[in-house]
């Protein structure tokens, strides 16, 4: 919280803290990644530039945010939108003007909360274009092929089928809480996800095999492949898994892996040392996405019984062959 001016480049490249400061020079928020950035004075050129997460706040009453911020980086807007988003942005900006009075003793932070209703008006944010391109449905649609989308679509149900069961391993617990389907139960999630996790065993056994005949040591080596040396499994798994996605269409494909996309951002902003506050900007964009993936959603089949197909068909051809060669 600064009570007065920095120079140029200020916040550049910041991951996830926030600043309150009364003016900046050229290029604030430049290659910003995470966190939140208010600025109440003036600015230079170059706002924003290759700014790629997190929200930058301006008090603009003079208008030029729009001139000299970097359009080819972040969407400029108005907390006066009747918009979910616009509201919950506003909320986070008086949070930090309040935040500024207290630790900073900011009388132009003072003023602006006395005069609330009409300075309102003055204030925009800025959201990060790199969000939607990588983020969005529509976005994805119109820049990643097929191929590409089953690919990283492939590899991410590949890694979670040998996590589920990897953690059994470690924890050392049942899988699923030891459920089992009832007597005839063979299209529910539950059943989907036990096919697919025998999978897993299946083929680190089948790799296992190919390097001893003893069976205790197949055991292990099934056990060591699924706990330390899961790229190597990850692999013999994708070919199922690019198989199940063919089923879907390209519009489809899209907002799988948008949501794909969004829980890795969920994941990567849980592991930062950095209080939510701080990030409430992303928090809201996460909230807004998911609400937008889940409704798109409801429409499109799980991979899980498309999978289960074929690794059912899969397993059951390996038996056949065994047996033949018994």
């Amino acid at each position: 919280f600064i009570n007065g001016e920095a120079g140029d480049r200020f916040a550049v490249r910041n991951s996830g803290a926030m600043a309150v400061v009364e003016g900046v020079g050229d290029f604030a928020c430049e290659y910003m990644t995470n966190g939140a950035v208010l600025n109440l004075g003036t600015f230079g050129k170059g706002f924003c530039n290759g700014m790629s997460g997190g929200n930058a706040y301006q008090y603009d009453p003079n208008n030029h945010f729009e001139t000299l911020a970097d359009h080819s980086s972040v969407e400029i807007r108005n907390i006066t939108e009747d918009t979910d988003t616009a509201r919950a942005h506003e909320q986070f900006i008086l949070y930090m003007l309040e935040q500024h009075v207290d630790y900073a003793n900011s009388t132009l932070a003072k003023n602006l909360l006395a005069n609330w209703d009409n300075e309102r008006q003055h204030f925009k944010f800025a959201i990060p274009l790199w969000l939607y391109k990588t983020q969005t449905a529509d976005f994805i649609a119109k820049s990643v092929d097929r191929k590409t989308m089953i690919e990283e679509l492939a590899v991410n149900q590949a890694q979670i089928q040998i996590k589920q069961v990897q953690q059994a391993y470690t924890d050392n617990i049942n899988l699923f809480d030891g459920q089992v389907p009832d007597f005839g139960e063979t299209d529910s999630p539950l059943a989907f996800n036990l096919i697919n996790s025998f999978t897993v065993l299946h083929k680190a056994t089948s790799l296992a095999a190919t390097q001893t005949q003893n069976a205790d040591d197949i055991e292990h080596a099934a056990k060591t492949l699924i706990i330390d040396k899961a790229r190597k499994l990850q692999d013999s798994l994708v070919k199922e898994t690019r198989t199940a996605y063919e089923h879907y269409e390209e519009t489809e494909l899209s907002v799988l892996l948008a949501e794909k996309r969004l829980n890795d951002y969920k994941q990567a902003l849980s592991l930062r040392d950095v209080q939510s506050i701080y990030s409430i900007g992303s928090t809201h964009w996460i909230m807004e996405q998911s609400a937008i993936n889940s409704l798109a959603l409801q429409t499109i089949p799980r991979v899980d019984g498309y999978l289960a197909t074929l690794n059912s068909d899969t397993i059951i051809q390996d038996i056949i062959k065994s047996k033949t060669i018994d």
